[in-house]
């Protein structure tokens, strides 16, 4: 049985959004976990916010690809503003 082209972009961008979110969450954790460990609580506890903020798109493309392949409108740039936002608040406070 042969796929044609529009199942397997379907296919391959959930699984790019599913990657990007794995991806996410691991970055998150050991991060956190490392502010942690230097005692830096409250900056862990922003990052977490931050990374929650990012979170979001993320699933509700997954949501949105789940039923149908529509192209994705303000997901990216959430996602870039909120990365950058998480990376800017390590410089500041890492």
């Amino acid at each position: 049985m042969s796929t044609s082209a529009p199942e397997t972009q379907a296919d391959r961008t959930r699984l790019s959004w599913r990657r990007t979110l794995i991806l996410l969450i691991t970055v998150a954790g050991i991060g956190a976990l490392d502010m942690i460990n230097r005692g830096q609580v409250t900056e862990a506890a922003l990052a977490a916010i931050l990374c929650l903020f990012c979170l979001i798109p993320i699933y509700r493309r997954q949501l949105i690809l789940r039923d149908s392949v529509r192209p994705a409108r303000w997901e990216p740039l959430v996602l870039a503003l909120g990365l950058l936002l998480l990376a800017t608040a390590t410089a500041i406070f890492g």
